[in-house]
């Protein structure tokens, strides 16, 4: 990973950010990410995926409300992650292991709903600060072709003022 791109994530104190790889295999992540979405270094690595994190662990299903339009979001990312690689092996054990683990993976993947969207809201809900609302980003990281830093910034000044409150030792 370009140092330039691992300097960004520190630099980034009061916005989330995440650098993702190819599947959406979660490769770096900043302290306010880890705070907000998950301890991402308490995750095995093999399972250090926004995939399997959003399908298969009970934490991350909790914290996001709009779990439903988020979670079909995922797949169809990863539907068109799967017209690039489709022979990829690491492709074939992410679903079949979802597939194996959650219906509605399962279902979802069978309906073969493609998006490359790049943008978007979403919401968190925190233990501690409540409802987060962020108007994320995702960009290409120029020098990996299969690397994207996810920007998660506040949508709103209650959401700012919540991620400060979060970023703020």
């Amino acid at each position: 990973m370009p140092a330039a791109v691992l300097a960004v994530l520190a630099d980034l104190r009061t916005t989330p950010a995440v650098v993702l790889g190819r599947f959406m295999d979660i490769l770096a992540w900043n302290d306010l990410a880890a705070e907000l979405l998950l301890d991402f270094a308490s995750v095995p690595e093999e399972h250090r995926n926004y995939l399997w994190l959003t399908f298969l662990d009970p934490r991350t299903r909790e914290r996001v409300p709009d779990w439903d339009l988020s979670a079909g979001e995922c797949v169809a990312y990863l539907r068109m992650d799967a017209g690039r690689y489709p022979s990829d092996p690491r492709l074939a054990e992410l679903v079949a292991e979802l597939s194996a683990e959650d219906s509605d993976f399962q279902h979802w993947w069978t309906t073969y709903r493609v998006s490359g969207r790049s943008f978007g809201s979403k919401r968190i809900l925190h233990p501690v600060v409540g409802e987060v609302r962020l108007d994320w980003q995702v960009l290409t990281v120029a020098q990996e072709r299969d690397q994207f830093l996810a920007v998660m910034p506040a949508a709103d000044e209650e959401s700012r003022q919540r991620l400060t409150a979060l970023s703020t030792p």
